[in-house]
């Protein structure tokens, strides 16, 4: 077998890498479809003036999730990698025991059930 040598160069950078490149284009597809939007309106807003708006609470379960993710502890992954937070301009994230208890992940029937009613109109954005 003929071998060659191929024709490329190495120089150094100062930009940050991650093995969670496919995270931040999932990071920026969600803002390209609004998502960021639709949490912030159609979900509850914090009830003081220092907590997360409902988007900075979802979207690390987002990127968990998107990442592989499979406990609520993978939330740290994300949390910890400068070269995400970055390019989506994340100013800041709650660590995985804030998310844990928050009300959104506690089940609640009538909360499900207002989540599938909006359901047609969150595919309507989408689409």
């Amino acid at each position: 077998m003929l071998q060659t040598v191929l024709n490329f160069s190495v120089e150094g950078t100062n930009e940050s890498l991650t093995s969670n490149a496919g995270t931040i284009l999932f990071g920026e597809y969600l803002k390209a479809i609004r998502v960021d939007k639709l949490c912030n309106t159609s979900l509850p807003l914090p009830q003081s003036n220092r907590g997360y708006l409902s988007f900075e609470h979802r979207q690390p379960l987002l990127l968990m999730l998107h990442s592989g993710g499979r406990v609520l502890d993978d939330v740290r992954n994300i949390r910890s990698d400068k070269a995400i937070q970055e390019p989506l301009k994340v100013k800041c994230m709650p660590i995985s025991e804030s998310i844990g208890k928050s009300s959104s992940l506690k089940p609640c029937s009538k909360r499900v059930g207002n989540i599938i009613q909006s359901v047609p109109y969150l595919t309507s954005c989408v689409v």
